[in-house]
């Protein structure tokens, strides 16, 4: 009789043991098959703060999945200001698991004390924990780049100054799901915090110039070199409808300034018919941070309005200086300025900031560009897009990354974008007085 009941209970634990073992390969059968029909779409892609919860992680959430889909030994490389996202965390740890190589280039900025009393903050202290855990689920040493790893930058890994930081915000697969090649620029750090802020990305599917420049890039930062700063800027045409521009850049005068050049190019008058507004190029811009350092870049915006250029700039109320208001707002010999200025702040509660994070110019008319033919330079359609705002450091010091994206339809839904948050019913004019 013993032996009876002890095979029956054997029988009972080889009927369990196979019956998890075909839930396991069930398991890894769906996972294969959504990996085997997910695919990663080229275009435009915008965050919605005020709508779903969907909609506020639309751009976390294309991370997020581009990292679940990624199969073993393909490649994920991630560079971003910060990670504090449990989610994308969560997609992380379940990608090493299923044997991807994963590398993560990071800002130090977490582990500086940020407090009059030398203490860090609670989302420093998030960062923190975030990048050690990190550190013991990929490791540290970069020796093989055939590895995974995560780098944390010192200043922004391409400068030795002490106001730089790594600023970038790329995401890279060698493949996920059936896309190959994919290159995801934005505007949007991996942190939680982004869903309260509007942000952008542009997603570019199978284009193998651009996926290896930035490959380039990201080694480049990953080696942590004191080279000349110049080494790492780089302004080159990947298609005839795309250029890629990487920084820092050394900056003597305006010449060297890629956002005074882009709009020394523009004409506000003579484009060809059905673009811009009744016969004017019409430029809109979504900058979260302009400070006095680039007012030269406000001077030549002025200017361009006062050619008769429309001009709209949303911004964030505490993030753009007093002389830069004045240069674009204030009354010029006695003429109003017709530049339109909104900010897009909005304060809940303590606990919750909503703002606008993106840093892209959307042309629609005359762009007057070598590259073009003067049918083309008269009939533009433009967006510049990435991750510098209008300081400094964006581009002398940072590490940062912009797109030029030259395309009627990339336009438009940008300029679509521009116009859901400029009406967004916590956008709030900004005026400027005069304090004497």
């Amino acid at each position: 009789m013993k032996y009876v009941a002890f095979s029956k209970k054997l029988c009972a634990w080889a009927i369990a043991i196979v019956l998890a073992t075909t839930g396991v390969q069930q398991l890894l059968l769906a996972q294969s098959a959504e990996a085997a029909s997910y695919s990663v779409t080229s275009g435009p892609l915008f965050n919605d703060p005020y709508g779903s919860t969907a909609a506020q992680r639309k751009i976390l959430d294309q991370v997020k999945n581009a990292i679940l889909n990624t199969p073993k030994n393909s490649v994920i490389r991630i560079a971003t200001y910060s990670l504090r996202d449990q989610k994308v965390y969560d997609a992380i740890v379940t990608a090493k698991k299923k044997g991807a190589i994963i590398q993560i280039v990071m800002d130090d900025h977490p582990y500086h004390q940020d407090n009059d009393d030398d203490t860090l903050s609670k989302k420093e202290k998030e960062d923190t924990k975030t990048i050690e855990a990190l550190k013991k689920l990929l490791g540290t040493s970069t020796s093989d780049i055939t590895k995974s790893f995560i780098k944390v930058c010192s200043n922004s890994c391409m400068s030795n100054s002490s106001y730089s930081t790594q600023h970038a915000k790329f995401y890279m697969f060698s493949t996920t799901g059936k896309s190959k090649l994919v290159s995801l620029v934005s505007s949007s750090n991996m942190s939680t915090g982004h869903t309260h802020a509007w942000n952008d990305m542009y997603r570019v599917v199978g284009n193998e110039p651009l996926y290896d420049k930035l490959k380039d890039y990201f080694y480049e930062m990953v080696k942590e070199d004191d080279k000349k700063v110049n080494y790492y800027y780089q302004n080159v045409k990947i298609s005839d409808s795309m250029r890629l521009y990487t920084f820092p850049r050394k900056v003597d005068d305006n010449s060297d300034d890629v956002h005074y050049t882009m709009l020394s190019k523009i004409r506000c008058t003579g484009l060809a018919s059905g673009y811009g507004y009744k016969g004017k190029t019409v430029i809109n811009i979504a900058m979260f941070k302009w400070l006095d350092s680039r007012d030269d870049v406000a001077k030549k915006l002025r200017q361009l309005a006062d050619d008769g250029c429309i001009v709209k700039l949303l911004t964030s109320q505490d993030n753009i200086d007093s002389n830069v208001k004045k240069i674009l707002l204030a009354s010029k010999g006695g003429k109003a300025s017709t530049i339109q200025v909104k900010g897009a702040d909005y304060k809940k509660d303590k606990d919750h900031d909503y703002y606008m994070h993106s840093k892209f110019i959307a042309i629609n008319g005359y762009y007057d560009d070598p590259d073009l033919t003067l049918a083309q330079r008269k009939s533009s359609k433009i967006v510049f897009m990435g991750s510098p705002n209008l300081t400094s450091t964006g581009i002398q010091s940072n590490s940062e990354v912009m797109l030029r994206l030259r395309s009627a339809s990339v336009q438009q839904s940008y300029n679509s974008h521009f116009s859901a948050m400029w009406n967004e019913k916590h956008s709030k004019t900004i005026t400027y007085t005069d304090p004497n």
